[in-house]
This record gives C-alpha cells, structure tokens and sequence, in this order.
C-alpha cells in the first residue's frame, strides 16, 4: 500500500494498492482496493473498511465496511453522518446518521435518525 494522495481539508488519504499473488509471486495492483479512501483492515472480521471525512465543519463522514469474495470487494456495511441541508446550519440536530445492511446480496437502510454532533439521537421536534 503507498499513499498518493492526501486532503488535508477533509483528512483523506488515497492509495495504491497491491495484492500478493502467489502464482505469479509478484505483487499486482487491487483497482478495487485502490478505489477506497482511508482503507484498513481488520483481521478479525477478515473485512476491509473504508472511512471517507466529508468537510461539514468535520462531523460528517462515511464508512463503508467490505468482505473480500470470489476475489472482489463485496459491501456488507454502510454507516454516515451527513448534513440536513433542510435545518438551519445553528441546530445541533441538522446531521442524519444512517445505516445500510447487506441483505441478500443489496445494502438495504436498517436505520435513520437525526442526531447532534456528537451522535446523540435527538427528539423528533428537537430539528425544527
């Protein structure tokens, strides 16, 4: 993995990426992996994360969870916090935190709620 690109507005990092094959025993470039923003692993779920910082004064983001299949990224998990842009800038409860499953083989929404900056849920009137 060797970093390319860096933003420095919304802390993101691009890279290349490359994947081991042994039948070749050479390295060869992942375009899927090297598509991902911020990307890590994490060894115990044996998934790949991908944690994208959008620029509404650094709360927003999305982070989009990935299992490797049939040697392509599959998504299994999509979580963001995002911007209202319907409530006024000055309300605490102007982010919509929402969260897509997979379920046969589609990210489907489990959840939508508007929250505060600090991800607390907030009273349905309180955006209002």
């Amino acid at each position: 993995m060797m970093r390319v690109g860096f933003d420095p507005r919304t802390d993101n990092s691009s890279y290349c990426i490359w994947l081991y094959d042994p039948k070749t025993q050479t390295f060869v470039l992942s375009e899927e992996l090297s598509r991902l923003t911020n990307p890590h692993s994490d060894p115990n779920n044996r998934t790949v994360i991908a944690n994208k910082n959008e620029s509404c004064a650094g709360e927003c983001y999305e982070q989009n969870t990935y299992k490797w299949s049939n040697g392509h990224l599959e998504p299994v998990h999509e979580e963001s916090l995002t911007e209202d842009p319907l409530v006024s800038s000055t309300s605490a409860c102007r982010y919509v935190w929402t969260v897509k499953r997979e379920k046969n083989g589609k990210l489907v929404e489990t959840s939508r709620e508007r929250v505060d900056p600090d991800g607390v849920m907030c009273e349905p009137h309180a955006a209002w």
